[in-house]
C-alpha cells in the first residue's frame, strides 16, 4: 500500500486547517473525502497482477494534467451539486498536490539508489507511522476506506471509462491487498515473496511490503520527502479554495493544475 498512509495523514492535517463551514461539509461526507485522498491510485488495485484496462486508466490519469480530470469533474459537480462528490474532489486535490510535489524527488531517488518507486513510498509511510506512534509492520492502511452503493456510484461518475462495478472492485481490491500485505510474521512474508518470485512480479511488488528495518540507503531522502510533505499542507488549503472558486465560476482553475501527478 505505498504512500497510502502519507496521503491519509496529509488529508487529516489539511482538514483541520480548513474554515469551519468547509470542514463541516467534509466531515459530514468524510468517507468520500478519505477515498478522494487516494486519487486515481484506487484504480491500481483492480487486478494489479495484470495490466487491466482499469489499472491502466489509473496510470493514464497520473500522466495527464490534473485539470484534464478536474475540469470535467467541476462541470459534473455544477449539475449535481452533491456535497458527497464535492468532498471526494477536495480529497482528490490533496492527492494531486502531494504526488506532484513528491514524485520528481522520488524519481531522482530511484535513479540514484536503484530503489523502486513503491519501496520509497512505503519507506515514507513507515517513517510517518513510527512518528505517529504506530507499528508499521502491523498497521492496516485501508481501515478508513468504507464501501457501499452510495459511495461507489458517487465516485464512479468521475470515471466515465470505468463502470460502477469496476470502482467497486478497485476499492474492494484496495482493502484486500492491505490485509494480504501486512506481514509481520516471517512465514507469511516468505510465502508472499515466494509467490511474487514464481510469478516474476517480485521486483514490481516487493516494495508493497514494509521492510522489517528502515532502508538506510534512502534515510536522508525520506527526510527530504518529509519537507515536501509539510510544504504540501498549506498548498492543499490554497488549492482546495482555488478549486472551490473555479466551481463557483469566480475564476479559472489555477495553472498549478496544469501539471501532472508525476
Amino acid at each position: 500500500m505505498p504512500a497510502s498512509y502519507s496521503h491519509y495523514r496529509l488529508g487529516k492535517i489539511v482538514l483541520k486547517q480548513l474554515d469551519d463551514q468547509l470542514k463541516k461539509i467534509i466531515n459530514d461526507n468524510i468517507d468520500f473525502y478519505n477515498i478522494g485522498l487516494h486519487g486515481p491510485d484506487i484504480l491500481f488495485y483492480n487486478r494489479p497482477y495484470l495490466h487491466s484496462k482499469i489499472n491502466r486508466l489509473g496510470s493514464a490519469i497520473h500522466q495527464q494534467k490534473a485539470c484534464e480530470f478536474l475540469l470535467p469533474a467541476i462541470t459534473t459537480l455544477q449539475h449535481t451539486k452533491s456535497q458527497a462528490q464535492f468532498a471526494y474532489l477536495c480529497g482528490f486535490v490533496c492527492h494531486f498536490i502531494l504526488d506532484s510535489n513528491c514524485h520528481p524527488l522520488v524519481n531522482e531517488i530511484m535513479d540514484k539508489t536503484k530503489t523502486t518507486h513503491f519501496e520509497i513510498e512505503t519507506e515514507l509511510d513507515r517513517y510517518f507511522m513510527v512518528k505517529d506512534g504506530l507499528n508499521p509492520l502491523k498497521t492496516h492502511l485501508a481501515n478508513h476506506i468504507h464501501i457501499n452503493d452510495d459511495i461507489v456510484s458517487n465516485i464512479a461518475i468521475f470515471y466515465p471509462q470505468a463502470s460502477i462495478k469496476d470502482i467497486y472492485k478497485s476499492l474492494k481490491g484496495m482493502k484486500f491487498y492491505d490485509r494480504l500485505l501486512v506481514a509481520p510474521q516471517l512465514y507469511k512474508r516468505g510465502l508472499i515473496y515466494l509467490v511474487l518470485k514464481i510469478t516474476f512480479t517480485f521486483k514490481r511488488f516487493q516494495g508493497f511490503v514494509v521492510n522489517y528495518q528502515p532502508n538506510q540507503k534512502i534515510a536522508l531522502d525520506i527526510i527530504a520527502l518529509e519537507k515536501l510533505f509539510n510544504q504540501s499542507i498549506d498548498e492543499c488549503v490554497v488549492y482546495i479554495n482555488d478549486f472551490i472558486a473555479a466551481l463557483k465560476n469566480e475564476h479559472s482553475l489555477s495553472n498549478r493544475f496544469n501539471r501532472n501527478f508525476k
